[in-house]
């Protein structure tokens, strides 16, 4: 399951060359970078039976068909609780850069040509493994006169 927009990057402080001011930059954080590690290693390991799927994503788009995404998250928890206390519900919109960035590259297609997303949060047991389920398909564009 990828991390959240808000975990995708962590902030570092530094100096500015040739003075003593500090600003603050950002780059890759430890649960983004773990994340694509292990993307990685199961993408290599699943290849064989994605690139098929691959080609066909790959020409709708060339035929000028844009994209539609539906990910199943299946998580241990639907709400969480905040620092205040309180009972809040994840927000599993707030995924989906992470895996379109990461679907994206692999495949092979720009995050442009997905105009439209469907997500929807699944609890499951504890003895069970978190995962998500994905599914793309064609999208008509609509044309104006």
């Amino acid at each position: 399951v990828p991390p959240s927009d808000n975990a995708l990057k962590a902030p570092s402080f530094r100096f500015k060359k040739g003075g003593n001011k500090r600003v603050m930059s950002f780059h890759q954080s430890k649960d983004y970078s773990l994340y694509k590690d292990e993307l990685e290693f199961w993408y290599l390991q699943n290849l064989r039976d994605l690139a098929p799927g691959f080609d066909r994503i790959k020409l709708w788009v060339s035929q000028g068909f844009a994209l539609g995404i539906k990910v199943e998250y299946c998580l241990h928890y639907t709400s969480i609780f905040t620092k205040a206390g309180t009972l809040r519900r994840s927000d599993a919109g707030n995924r989906m850069k992470a895996l379109k960035d990461t679907l994206t590259g692999y495949i092979g297609v720009d995050d442009k040509e997905f105009i439209a997303e469907s997500i929807e949060k699944v609890e499951i047991n504890q003895n069970k493994e978190e995962c998500m389920d994905i599914f793309i398909g064609p999208i008509s564009r609509k044309t104006r006169a």
